[in-house]
């Protein structure tokens, strides 16, 4: 009986190790998908139509194989939270976020029952209600996390992507300075910077190239695929420009400076928000010690009157 014992709790050790080692590998950087690089590097016309026939592209891995089914067979599951730029701008397909949100809710499931079924082969005595509940709840909340996490980085990548806008108006509005027409201009600003935000203005502007096309219709398409109305102003400057022929240097630096501004006054909301949210605590502290002081004296004077 012993010996039984000893194994299902090596067992249950066992089960509860490679879960540990599953999350682990589930938080490690996947390594980068040709395919897929490859995709991007395709013409403006075949990506959006891509992002619109996904579900008719053979998947890549199992994320993307569950979502594909999962999109195809389950009613709701286009789940309006994550927006298509959300998607892009993070470059990731909505079938991989399916399949991360569907693996997710059944691991939340599985894992807490077969623990829960250990327990009981080893005798102890635990309800079912309770276990069952959590496991519910983890269910949720795994189901949940993808799609929230999807929105928090693509909230980051925009600011980000709008702080490199900023120096990339200045460089255009100082190659349009020095002579450049306006591809060259463009093309050389985002041959300056080695962020991901730069190097996402080089592809664009070389697929605007390898189309055939006005390199600020990339920039306006950019703009829409990723929900960045920055970038669709710069590229209505350069169209402008492009047109009427005009330099439109003074435009360029005025719009990045207007941009810089913005965003510092974002940050400063969000900095006086932070501190009211520190302020909390605080306030509930005293709120307490003003209950604590005026109850007993509230009590008294109630109790002591006849």
């Amino acid at each position: 009986m012993t010996g039984t014992g000893t194994q299902l709790a090596l067992a249950s050790g066992a089960l509860i190790s490679l879960g540990l080692v599953l999350a682990v590998w589930r938080l490690l950087p996947a390594e980068p998908d040709l395919a897929e690089a490859l995709e991007r590097l395709a013409p403006l016309t075949a990506r959006g139509r891509s992002l619109r026939e996904e579900t008719t592209t053979p998947p890549r891995d199992t994320y993307e194989r569950v979502g594909a089914w999962a999109l195809a067979n389950l009613p709701g599951m286009g789940w309006a939270s994550v927006t298509d730029a959300d998607l892009a701008i993070v470059r990731m397909s909505r079938s991989r976020l399916s399949g991360q949100m569907i693996l997710g809710a059944l691991a939340g499931l599985i894992v807490p029952t077969l623990i829960l079924g250990l327990v009981q082969l080893m005798g102890a005595a635990t309800g079912t209600a309770l276990p069952m509940l959590l496991a519910i709840g983890l269910a949720a909340a795994l189901f949940i996390l993808p799609a929230r996490a999807v929105k928090d980085r693509s909230a980051r990548a925009r600011d980000e992507f709008r702080r490199a806008l900023g120096a990339y108006l200045d460089l255009v509005a100082l190659e349009r300075h020095n002579g450049s027409d306006i591809r060259q201009a463009l093309e050389r600003a985002a041959e300056v910077g080695d962020s991901w935000a730069f190097r996402r203005l080089q592809e664009e502007l070389q697929r605007s190239v390898w189309i055939g096309s006005a390199p600020w219709s990339g920039l306006h398409a950019l703009a829409a695929e990723v929900d960045l109305p920055e970038l669709g102003e710069l590229a209505d400057i350069m169209k402008i420009s492009g047109e009427t022929g005009a330099v439109t240097v003074e435009s360029l630096r005025a719009r990045a400076k207007g941009l810089r501004t913005a965003m510092l006054t974002e940050e400063l909301g969000r900095a006086n928000d932070a501190e009211e949210r520190d302020r909390i605590p605080t306030y509930v502290i005293v709120a307490l010690l003003l209950v604590m002081v005026l109850l007993p004296m509230w009590l008294n004077v109630s109790t002591a009157v006849p």
